[in-house]
C-alpha cells in the first residue's frame, strides 16, 4: 500500500471507532459518504476500503431507514489487539474528539438547511478554526462547508464593523480639515531646508553604494554555494523519508493481513475445522510484523483438540480401524482390498494383508493382539496371524457377506453380524461355528460383545438394537427408538448403559436393564456410522457421513464439540484406553491420530468428589493445597499428583485455604461458620476460630504468620491471633458479603472484595479504611496484591478483570476477554503478566502491560473457581466445580510454535485458499 493510502487508512480507521470515556473504545458505523474526501483522493480512498475490506477487516452494510452504504470495523477485537491502530488512536485521541464535535455541528447544520444561526461564532469557532488549520485528520466535504460558512460569517460580520469604523473616520477627518490648511504653510518651508539638505548628502552615498555593490555580490556567491548544499541535504532527507514511509507502509499492510489471516483462522476453528484454523495461525505469525491476536489464535488452535498425525498408504477410502491391546499398532481395512498394521508412534506401515478379493469391511484385534479377524463384500472372514500377516482360517457359515465381526472378551469365540439378518458364534480355535443368532428381518450391520462376555447387542437395517444372551441365543430385549437403519450398537464400560447411531443422524442413549431412552443426541448432518463410549463412559464418541467426529457428554446428553479434518465420510472410530486419543478411517483414504485432551494441559489432580473452591501452591512449587465443596482439604505432590494427606473437620464445604510463611501451618474456612489452624504435618487441629455469624468465604495469613484474617458472608472481616487463637479485631464497612481478602506484601495494609460491587483499602493497625476502589459493575469475587504491592489486580461478575494503582485507587487496565463471571485472578510471579478463571469454564493469561489475552486455556467442564501459579511461572493452575485442578503450560512465542508444528498437523494451503485468502506461496502465482 502506498503511502496515500496508508494515511488514507488512517484517516479511515480513526473514523471508525466511538471512543470510550472509562470504558473500552468501541466499533462506529458510518455512512461511506462520510469518509469521502477525508483520506485524500478519492481512488485512494477507494482502494483502501476494497483492500481492507478484501481482507475482511472491514463490513459494509446499508443504513436501516436511508438504505445509504455504511462501513465498519468487522472486528471489535481489532480495537484492541492491532498495535497500529492503538496508536494511531492514543496519537490523535483529542483531534478524534474535536473532529467528532465538528462533525456533528455540521450534522445539525445542514439538517437545519443551513441556517446561519447554526453556524459556529466566537470562542467556538476560532478553537475550530485553529485545530483544522494545524490536526492531521482529514475533514469531510461536509465538515469544510460548514467551518467555510462559520468563517465566511465572521469576516462578513467583521467587514460591517469595518465600514461603520471607516463612515466614523471621515466625519472626523471634515471636521479636523481646516487646522490642516493652517499647518501647511510652516510645513512647506520644512521641506525647503530637508532638499538642499540631501542634494549635500547626495555624493557621499554615492561612493558608499558601490562599496555595497561589490559586498552584495560576494555574499551572492557565498548564497549559491549554500543553497546548492542545503538542495542535497533536502534530497537525502526526502530520500530517507521516502524510504521510512515506504517501510511503515509495507509494516501496516503486513499487519493487516495478519490480523485478516487471525479472524479468518479464528473463524475456521470456531466451526472446528483446526486443520485450517492451523494453518492460517501459523501463516498469520510467519513473519515480524506478527499481532497479538494472531499469537492467540494460534495457540488456541495449536491447543485445541485436533489431529496430530494423517496415516496414508491405501489406495482407496477406509472402511475401518482397530486399534492393539498394547496400543502400539492398528489396522485398518480399505476399498483398495488389503489391510495394513501401522506403527502408531512413527505413522509407517509395518505389513500389509492381503487375501480379500473385495472391500474391506470390518477388522479386530484379539484380546491379546495375536490375532486378528476381517470382513469384506467378498463374503469372506479371515482370521489373520498378525505377527506374519498370515491368513489362518476362513469362518465361512453365513449365507451373505458379514459386516462386523468381534472377539470375545476372553478372545475364546468370536461373533460376526451378516446381511443374512443373523449373528453366529464361532469358536476361534477350530473355525467352527457355536451357534447362529436369529429374529432380526434385514441386515445385521456390528455385533458388540458385554465386558463379561455373557451378552450380545445387535443393530440392524431393520430400525432395531436387540441384546442377546451369548450362551443361549435368546432375545432378551429389543431397543425401539430409531426411526430408520441402526448402523452400530455398543456396551458403555459398565454395561448398564448402551448407544447407538443410524439413519436417521440420531445417536440414542440407552438404559440396558429398562430398555428406556435416557437421551437422543441430535447434531450430526447425516448418517451415524459409528457409536461407541470413551473407556471412562462419559463420552459417546461418533462418526458419521458428515465428515466430522461427534463428542458428547454421556451423563447429560451435551454436545461436547466435532472434531472436522476429513475430507469425506468417517465410516469407523476408536478411543485410546486413556481417553485422550482417537483413531478415525474415512472414505477420503485416510487415518486420522487425534488428541483430545487440550494440548495445553500439562497435568492434573482428580481426588476429590465435588468442586475445588481454593488451591494454595507451596513457596517451593513441590506442594499443593485443595479446598473443596466435598468438605475435605487434600495436600498434593505436584509432580506425581499424589496425596499426601486429607484434612478433615469441616461441617460442610470448604471455600477458604492458606498455608503460613513457614509451611508449618494450614488454615481453612468453611461454610459451618468456622476457621480451623492445622498441623501440616500431622493433620492436628491446633485451634478452631468461631465468630463469625455466617460462612467463611476466604483466609489470608500475615507475611509475618502471626496472624490470620477471615472474610464471611456476614459482611465482616476478623483478624486473629495465631498463637492464643483469640479475635484481634473485627472490620465493618462493606454492605454486603466480603468474598476476598488478601494481606499486602508488608502486612501494613490489606484489600478485601465484595458483593457490594467494592474493593476496599484496610490499616491493619487501627482497623480504618484508608481508601476505597469503585470501578466493578457488579460483585467483585477476588481482590491480589502485586509482589512489590504497588499494584492490585480484582474480579468480577462484571466479566472484567481490573489492574488498580494502590497508591490512587485508580484504574490503570481493564481487561474484558471472558464471557461470564470473572471468579479468581492472580499475578505470576514477574507482575508482567496474569491468569483469571471464569464462570466461563476458561482460563486467560493477560499481558498486563497492554491488557490484551496471550492465552485461552480451555478443559473445564465447570465453573474455574481460583487459579495459581507455580513459583518459576512456567506452570499455571486452575480448580474448578468439576473436581479437578489443571496445569497450563506458560510458554513463549518460539515455544508455541515449536510445540504446534512438532505435535499438530498442519496442512499446506492450496493454491485456491492462497488466493482466497491473499497469500504468495510458492508454485501458486502471485496473490493479488
Amino acid at each position: 500500500m502506498s503511502a496515500a493510502g496508508q494515511e488514507a487508512a488512517r484517516q479511515v480507521f480513526l473514523r471508525l471507532v466511538t471512543l470510550g470515556e472509562g470504558v473500552e473504545d468501541t466499533r462506529r458505523r458510518v455512512r461511506r459518504s462520510e469518509l469521502a474526501g477525508t483520506g485524500g483522493e478519492a481512488k485512494v480512498l477507494e482502494e483502501v476500503l476494497e483492500a481492507y475490506s478484501g481482507y475482511r477487516l472491514l463490513t459494509g452494510d446499508h443504513d436501516p431507514e436511508t438504505r445509504a452504504p455504511t462501513v465498519e470495523v468487522a472486528h471489535e477485537a481489532l480495537l484492541r489487539t492491532w498495535g497500529r491502530l492503538r496508536g494511531w488512536l492514543e496519537a490523535s485521541r483529542e483531534d478524534v474528539r474535536v473532529q467528532r464535535r465538528l462533525g456533528a455541528a455540521a450534522g445539525e447544520w445542514a439538517g437545519s438547511g443551513k441556517e446561519r444561526s447554526f453556524l459556529a461564532r466566537g470562542a467556538r469557532l476560532e478553537q475550530l478554526a485553529g485545530w483544522a488549520a494545524e490536526t492531521h485528520l482529514g475533514l469531510n466535504e461536509e465538515e469544510r462547508e460548514y467551518l467555510a460558512a462559520s468563517v465566511a460569517a465572521r469576516e462578513e460580520e467583521r467587514a460591517g464593523e469595518e465600514e461603520r469604523a471607516l463612515r466614523e473616520a471621515r466625519l472626523e477627518a471634515r471636521s479636523r480639515g481646516f487646522l490642516r490648511g493652517l499647518v501647511g504653510v510652516a510645513g512647506a518651508a520644512a521641506v525647503l531646508g530637508v532638499v538642499l539638505a540631501v542634494y549635500a548628502f547626495g555624493q557621499r552615498g554615492l561612493a558608499e553604494a558601490n562599496a555595497a555593490r561589490a559586498d552584495a555580490k560576494a555574499q551572492e556567491a557565498q548564497a549559491n554555494a549554500d543553497t546548492a548544499a542545503t538542495a542535497q541535504a533536502i534530497a537525502e532527507t526526502a530520500a530517507a523519508s521516502e524510504r521510512q514511509q515506504k517501510q511503515s507502509a509495507e509494516q501496516s499492510a503486513a499487519e493487516a493481513r495478519n490480523l485478516a489471516l487471525a479472524a479468518e483462522a479464528q473463524a475456521a476453528l470456531n466451526k472446528g475445522d483446526t486443520d485450517l484454523a492451523l494453518s492460517l495461525a501459523l501463516a498469520a505469525n510467519s513473519n515480524d510484523t506478527r499481532v497479538r491476536q494472531s499469537e492467540v489464535v494460534l495457540s488456541e488452535a495449536a491447543y485445541d483438540r485436533g489431529t496430530r498425525q494423517v496415516f496414508r498408504g491405501h489406495k482407496a477410502g477406509v472402511q475401518a480401524v482397530a486399534l492393539s491391546p498394547d496400543e502400539r499398532t492398528f489396522l485398518s481395512g480399505s476399498d483398495d482390498k488389503t489391510l495394513i498394521l501401522w506403527d502408531r508412534a512413527t505413522g509407517k506401515p509395518i505389513r500389509t494383508f492381503s487375501g480379500h478379493t473385495g472391500k474391506l469391511l470390518s477388522v479386530a484385534f484379539s484380546p491379546d493382539g495375536k490375532l486378528a479377524l476381517s470382513s469384506a463384500d467378498d463374503k469372506r472372514v479371515i482370521l489373520w496371524d498378525v505377527a506374519t500377516g498370515a491368513a489362518l482360517r476362513d469362518l465361512a457359515g453365513h449365507q451373505d457377506l458379514v459386516n462386523e465381526g468381534a472377539f470375545s472378551p476372553d478372545g475364546k469365540t468370536a461373533a460376526t453380524a451378516s446381511k443374512d439378518t443373523t449373528l453366529m458364534l464361532w469358536d476361534v480355535a477350530t473355525g467352527q461355528p457355536i451357534r447362529t443368532f436369529s429374529g432380526h428381518t434385514q441386515s445385521v450391520q456390528s455385533v458388540a460383545f458385554s465386558s463379561d462376555g455373557s451378552q450380545l447387542l445387535s443393530a440392524s437395517l431393520d430400525t432395531s438394537v436387540r441384546l442377546w444372551d451369548t450362551n443361549t441365543a435368546a432375545l432378551i430385549r429389543e431397543f425401539d427408538g430409531h426411526r430408520r437403519s441402526v448402523w452400530d450398537a455398543n456396551f458403555s464400560p459398565d454395561g448398564k448403559k448402551i448407544v447407538s447411531g443410524s439413519e436417521d443422524r440420531s445417536i440414542i442413549l440407552w438404559d440396558k436393564d429398562s430398555g428406556k431412552i435416557l437421551f437422543q443426541l441430535r447434531g450430526h448432518t447425516n448418517d451415524v456410522w459409528k457409536t461407541k463410549f470413551a473407556s471412562d463412559g462419559r463420552t459417546v464418541i461418533s462418526a458419521s457421513r458428515d465428515t466430522r467426529l461427534g463428542l458428547w457428554n454421556a451423563d447429560t446428553g451435551d454436545l461436547v464439540g466435532f472434531l472436522s479434518g476429513h475430507g469425506s465420510s468417517v465410516r469407523d472410530v476408536t478411543a485410546t484406553a486413556d481417553g485422550k486419543q482417537l483413531l478415525s478411517a474415512s472414505i477420503d483414504s485416510s487415518v486420522r491420530l487425534w488428541d483430545l485432551a487440550t494440548g495445553a494441559e500439562v497435568g492434573r489432580f482428580n481426588g476429590h468428589s465435588d468442586g475445588i473452591n481454593r488451591l494454595v501452591i507451596g513457596r517451593d512449587g513441590k506442594t499443593a493445597i485443595t479446598a473443596s465443596t466435598d468438605g475435605r482439604l487434600m495436600l498434593w505432590k505436584v509432580d506425581t499428583g499424589e496425596i499426601i494427606r486429607t484434612f478433615t473437620g469441616h461441617n460442610g464445604a470448604v471455600f477458604g485455604a492458606d498455608v503460613s510463611p513457614d509451611g508449618t501451618l494450614l488454615v481453612s474456612g468453611g461454610q459451618d461458620k468456622t476457621a480451623i489452624l492445622w498441623n501440616v504435618a500431622d493433620g492436628t487441629v491446633r485451634h478452631v476460630f468461631n465468630g463469625h455469624t455466617d460462612g467463611i468465604s476466604s483466609v489470608a495469613f500475615s507475611p509475618d504468620g502471626k496472624t490470620v484474617l477471615t472474610s464471611s458472608v456476614d459482611k465482616t472481616i476478623r483478624q486473629w491471633d495465631v498463637e492464643t487463637g483469640k479475635q484481634v479485631r473485627e472490620f465493618d464497612g462493606h454492605k454486603d458479603q466480603v468474598f476476598h481478602v488478601v494481606f499486602s506484601p508488608d502486612g501494613k495494609t490489606f484489600l478485601s472484595a465484595s458483593g457490594d460491587k467494592q474493593v476496599i483499602l484496610w490499616d491493619i493497625a487501627s482497623g480504618k479504611q484508608l481508601s476505597t476502589f469503585s470501578g466493578h459493575t457488579a460483585v467483585v469475587r477476588q481482590v491480589v496484591f502485586s509482589a512489590d504491592g504497588t499494584t492490585a489486580l480484582s474480579s468480577g461478575d462484571d466479566k472484567l478483570v481490573l489492574l488498580w494503582d494502590v497508591a490512587s485507587g485508580k484504574i490503570l487496565k481493564r481487561m474484558l476477554g471472558h464471557t461470564a463471571a470473572v471468579r479468581a485472578v492472580a499475578f505470576s510471579p514477574d507482575g508482567k503478566t496474569a491468569i483469571s478463571g471464569s464462570s466461563d469454564t476458561d482460563v486467560i493469561l493477560w499481558d498486563l502491560e497492554t491488557g490484551s489475552a496471550i492465552r485461552r486455556f480451555s478443559g473445564h467442564s465447570g465453573v474455574v473457581r481460583t487459579v495459581a501459579w507455580s513459583p518459576d511461572g512456567r506452570t499455571a493452575y486452575s480448580g474448578a466445580t468439576d473436581a479437578s485442578v489443571r496445569f497450563w503450560r506458560i510458554d513463549s512465542f518460539a515455544e508455541l510454535l515449536s510445540w504446534a508444528k512438532a505435535n499438530r498437523y498442519h496442512p499446506d494451503l492450496t493454491c485456491d485458499q492462497a488466493a482466497y485468502y491473499r497469500l504468495n506461496i510458492a508454485g501458486c502465482g502471485s496473490a493479488q
